[in-house]
């Protein structure tokens, strides 16, 4: 018990280290190193404005990419770089009241941040200030829309390799129905995207039968994922590294979960589930505090007002949202009519096929990937306002439901089965035919 605890600690340790580090070295980096990249950026970012239009989509109507939060980025990548430690701590960015993001990134390039924002850990500022000193904004997005590319087709070919190629579609569907390649336009959402991808990739890599279900993937290892998510994430689409990797551990140890004792088979998933939203919360009150330590009773009056805002069901405009909107609105934003029309179609057939033609023990799996597919209505439970405020992102959580109903159906449907009725039907319709 205590060894096992003591991995997680030395993790902790290991995680708020580097990660200051990192931050640290971020801050030391001379501002005129980014300057020029930042300068070329600015006119292609007024130009879009706050939340342009974004097309193609999965969508009946387009996607709004967020640029607001990618001019932020570089706002506070500008004036944390060149500004030793206080910059890694504090992140300020520079605003006048009333002024939007464009006018405050092109006006504020030679001013002095007024705004911190110590909230987050802006850990997406160790790899997007060393990117600046290279590329603006356009070539940059280039460089991120090539990375998930490369990794979400190396996921898809070890699932199709060690799985089945159902799995590598369901893969290829959360993917699609996220409408990944606008997720790279962003310099917010795509960390959490890049996350969630390389963490799948790990555990399709390293999963093995060899070991006990919980063995080959480890607790400490969500810690870390966890952990991860929340240095580089700008409260996006966190739980996508909970839901995709998870479900990936699931489907390729599918024969561990059908056959091992339900319970226990429950309780070890539990842990890894346990164990990133431990390594999300540590690292994040990790933060708060670094920020109550460095500006006190500010810090700690924020953190009461942001905690007491995001969890409360009323939106930042005054509405009153219930649970069950936020999430209506959200699976409404995920999916648009046709595809809601679609889905109960094939939900019916896949239902009455399934009741004849199943694999032994499918109920065990059933509801092991049901319980994943429900990871993002917890999370939009638990932050109705946030999820209610930015549907036009948040939907995106909907991926792992999406991942995970898709393997289910993939994997529970008894294929070989239902191809041998078919061919023994053919001759009978044809006859009648």
């Amino acid at each position: 018990m205590l060894r096992g605890l003591g991995r997680y600690a030395k993790a902790y340790v290991l995680c708020v280290g580097v990660f200051s580090l990192l931050m640290v070295l971020v801050s030391l980096v001379p501002k005129n190193a980014i300057r020029q990249q930042v300068e070329e950026s600015v006119p292609i970012l007024v130009e879009e404005g706050d939340r342009p239009v974004a097309w193609p989509t999965m969508h009946e109507t387009p996607d709004a990419l967020d640029s607001f939060t990618t001019m932020l980025s570089l706002n506070i990548a500008m004036h944390v770089a060149g500004s030793p430690f206080r910059g890694a701590v504090l992140c300020p960015y520079y605003r006048m009241p009333e002024q939007s993001m464009a006018d405050a990134l092109s006006e504020g390039l030679d001013k002095e941040a007024q705004i911190p924002y110590f909230r987050y850990w802006h850990g997406y500022l160790s790899v997007l200030v060393p990117l600046l000193t290279l590329f603006n904004i356009a070539q940059i997005r280039k460089v991120f829309l090539f990375v998930a590319a490369l990794l979400s087709v190396a996921v898809a070919a070890l699932l199709g390799r060690k799985t089945h190629i159902g799995a590598a579609l369901a893969w290829g569907a959360a993917l699609l129905f996220s409408n990944i390649w606008i997720v790279t336009e962003s310099t917010a959402q795509f960390f959490c995207y890049l996350v969630a991808i390389g963490a799948t990739l790990y555990v399709a890599n390293k999963s093995t039968d060899d070991k006990p279900l919980g063995d080959d993937i480890t607790g400490p290892f969500f810690f870390v994922v966890g952990a991860i998510t929340v240095f580089l994430d700008f409260l996006d689409t966190p739980v996508v590294s909970l839901g995709l990797p998870l479900a990936t551990y699931v489907i390729l140890r599918k024969d561990s979960v059908m056959r091992d004792p339900f319970a226990q088979t429950l309780g070890r998933l539990a842990v890894l589930a346990v164990s990133w939203v431990a390594g999300y919360a540590l690292l994040w009150a990790t933060k708060w505090v670094i920020g109550v330590v460095v500006l006190g009773g500010v810090a700690a009056q924020d953190l009461r007002f942001v905690f007491g805002l995001r969890t409360s069901s009323q939106t930042t405009d005054g509405e009153a949202v219930g649970r069950m909107e936020v999430l209506r609105r959200n699976v409404a934003e995920m999916f648009s009519g046709w595809m809601v029309a679609c889905a109960k179609v094939l939900g019916v057939a896949w239902v009455a096929i399934t009741c004849f033609f199943h694999k032994r023990a499918w109920y065990k799996l059933c509801i092991v990937l049901i319980a994943i597919a429900a990871i993002p209505v917890l999370w939009y439970f638990a932050l109705p306002n946030h999820a209610a405020d930015h549907t036009f992102f948040t939907y995106r959580n909907l991926c792992i439901s999406v991942y995970a109903l898709g393997l289910m159906v993939c994997f529970v449907t008894n294929w070989k089965a239902l191809r041998a009725r078919i061919v023994q039907l053919l001759p009978v319709l044809t006859r009648r035919g």
